[in-house]
């Protein structure tokens, strides 16, 4: 009876002590959120109906959650709208180990948000629209086992976004919409779960799987995969599960080999399905891989049928495209190599003859001038082609033009000068009677010499125009020899046209003073004066 009431004392005691620490959890609690205890520790679980991350989350908090009521069929729908996260957040509860942050549609996490968690060991995100993921975000991190990122739909993740978790055991990639996994988890050497279902992925390869030896479960459902490299072929071995049904296979020559994994892997369970059924060729549609006949799984070698060109000629600074007609079962690997040998596009076919298209970007002389090189290669062969291109390169050349400066003036002739007789001057006749004074004077310039239809002297304007196209012929002379014989040819045909200039003034001169002697004698030798002869007339001289 003692003993009795001794134990039920205990009991009532430990109840009050339950009941005041929730009380007291409870007054400490944020708003919108409940706090509890139990094996682990205190717990934080929050929403939904949050627009602002909770503040004062207690320091002693070792579970935290924010949309833990969702369940994961519940899809993108958000309970929460916490646009994003940041360091600062979790500030005062560093001791926490697990982190829920689930359908709260957040869409940034700043770098460095959970370098304070150094405990943390799992970190749900899933259900959220973050669209990128890279390594600065989960800094930190070194004793964290399990991530959680399922459907951040469209969630595109860097090479390197898990380089810092070496303690990672559990991924859940599901439902990103991942098109390849590339390498992204060749560094998690610890990774025993990883969960790709419902992504994009068509083809699983081993380099994207290399060093995960500690692997034992895999989950490549309800993706696109038509193909598996045999090189994967001891990792899917040492699978415990192996799930990679609801797939469209492609069951041709490279597929057979699966069939040698565990019959658990490939054949569907009874009752429930699942399995590798083929997809393609279409004579073997439905039909479970592990049924049919290796002679009825065929392959066709990657073969580059023909291109549209081999020699190509380009300006430098434009582009181009090329177009090749390729073959090949299992679906080729299309590589398109420049010249120094970097690979600008790796097209992965997705039927077994189709034409592909590459491009030469804008074109620059050093990269892009020489042999291009398309290869396609596939599980049973490969081929290549090479394209002969020509960049041409614009280059702008100068043509040395010799302009001669001709300077144009008169040739001062004393002779060519007008004559001054002085009225007490006579001629050796004795004859004259009147003074030179009183004869008509003549203008002495070029333009007597133009021809003339009236008995005056012709006018000095005309001329000087003849003269002027005169200068501009010669002008035009002397280009035309420089542009198309030289410095030395061009001084010459200088040389020899003010030679002729000056003769030429020179009979004009002469021409001049003997008009003046016979306007003298005709003068002397009649009373009454005498018009001028025009010159044209007695020299018979036309310019």
């Amino acid at each position: 009876m003692y003993l009795n009431l001794q134990r039920m004392l205990k009991i009532i005691s430990c109840l009050i002590v339950v009941l005041i620490d929730n009380a007291i959890f409870q007054s400490s609690c944020p708003n919108k959120c409940s706090c509890s205890t139990n094996t682990v520790g205190l717990v934080v679980s929050c929403g939904p109906g949050l627009t602002l991350f909770p503040a004062n989350v207690p320091s002693t908090s070792q579970i935290f959650s924010i949309g833990s009521a969702v369940s994961s069929s519940s899809g993108s729908n958000q309970i929460n709208n916490i646009v994003s996260l940041s360091q600062a957040n979790f500030a005062t509860f560093p001791n926490v180990v697990i982190v829920q942050v689930a359908f709260s549609n957040v869409q940034s996490i700043l770098p460095g948000t959970f370098s304070s968690l150094s405990k943390l060991i799992k970190l749900d995100l899933k259900g959220n629209k973050i669209p990128t993921l890279s390594r600065l975000m989960f800094s930190g991190l070194s004793r964290l086992e399990h991530l959680v990122l399922t459907d951040n739909v469209g969630c595109n993740l860097d090479q390197d976004v898990f380089d810092g978790l070496a303690s990672l055991k559990t991924l859940e990639l599901g439902g990103l919409q991942l098109n390849s996994l590339g390498t992204i988890s060749t560094k998690l050497t610890l990774l025993e779960n990883l969960d790709l279902h419902g992504n994009n992925l068509v083809r699983l390869e081993y380099s994207s799987f290399v060093n995960l030896n500690n692997l034992k479960f895999l989950d490549v459902s309800f993706n696109d995969l038509y193909g598996v490299q045999e090189g994967m072929k001891t990792i899917l071995s040492n699978l415990k599960s192996f799930r990679l049904d609801y797939n469209p296979w492609r069951c041709n020559c490279a597929l057979s080999w699966l069939k040698s994994l565990p019959g658990k892997f490939v054949a569907p369970i009874r009752g429930q399905g699942g399995g590798m059924i083929c997809d393609t060729p279409n004579i073997l549609s439905f039909k479970d891989v592990i049924n049919v006949p290796d002679k009825d799984m065929t392959c066709i070698p990657a073969n580059i049928l023909s291109c549209d060109t081999y020699l190509l000629s380009i300006p430098e600074g434009q582009g181009s495209v090329i177009t090749c007609q390729i073959e090949g079962d299992p679906y080729p690997d299309v590589t398109w190599r420049r010249p120094d040998g970097t690979n600008i596009t790796a097209i992965l076919m997705t039927s077994t003859k189709d034409y592909v298209k590459f491009s030469i970007p804008s074109s620059v002389y050093t990269n892009h001038n020489g042999q291009w090189e398309v290869i396609a290669e596939n599980y049973k062969g490969s081929s290549i082609k090479t394209i002969d291109v020509t960049i041409k390169t614009t280059t702008t050349q100068t043509t040395p033009i010799t302009t001669a400066s001709i300077t144009t003036g008169k040739i001062t002739n004393p002779s060519s000068q007008q004559q001054t007789i002085s009225p007490n001057t006579q001629k050796s006749s004795g004859m004259m009677t009147k003074p030179l004074s009183s004869l008509p004077t003549t203008k002495t310039t070029s333009d007597s010499l133009k021809p003339s239809n009236s008995n005056q002297p012709p006018s000095s304007s005309s001329s000087s125009s003849s003269s002027s196209s005169m200068d501009t012929v010669y002008i035009i002379i002397i280009v035309a020899a420089s542009l198309s014989c030289g410095v030395f040819l061009t001084g010459t045909c200088l040389f020899i046209i003010i030679v002729h200039k000056s003769k030429r003034k020179v009979r004009i001169a002469a021409k001049r003073r003997s008009v003046y002697s016979k306007q003298e004698d005709d003068f002397e030798m009649s009373p009454t004066p005498v018009p001028p002869t025009p010159l044209q007339d007695i020299i018979g001289f036309k310019d």
